[in-house]
């Protein structure tokens, strides 16, 4: 998703077609996917009996990213006048999540599954 939203603000008018949707389409895959993952994992995580909490939680933290990064991207918009420059911050955030697991695992600091 970083990867994509990285791309996305690198865009330019002598990018080929093909390549323009083929990296729209890696971002659309990416940014839309991950939504099941989350709310099984916080489902599998949550006591018996606040699985629904516990999803609905999530969501609502979810969102906003979906409320504050446009506004960011906005903002950035207008002090800079680039859209790829709001790209590849509002893509931070991702690089962010998609590393520490990395790290924690390189660390060796993996716990096992909880069991329900």
């Amino acid at each position: 998703m970083a990867g994509s939203t990285l791309l996305v603000g690198l865009f330019g008018p002598l990018w080929p077609v093909l390549i323009v949707g083929f990296v729209a389409s890696c971002l659309s895959a990416t940014a839309m996917s991950w939504h099941g993952v989350l709310l099984a994992e916080a489902a599998r995580l949550a006591p018996a009996g606040m699985r629904g909490m516990a999803t609905g939680g999530v969501l609502s933290f979810g969102q906003l990213g979906g409320l504050l990064l446009p506004l960011a991207y906005s903002g950035l918009l207008f002090i800079t006048e680039s859209h790829g420059i709001g790209f590849m911050v509002c893509g931070a955030p991702a690089l962010l999540v998609g590393t520490l697991p990395m790290r924690r695992s390189a660390q060796g600091d993996a716990s096992p599954p909880r069991q329900s």
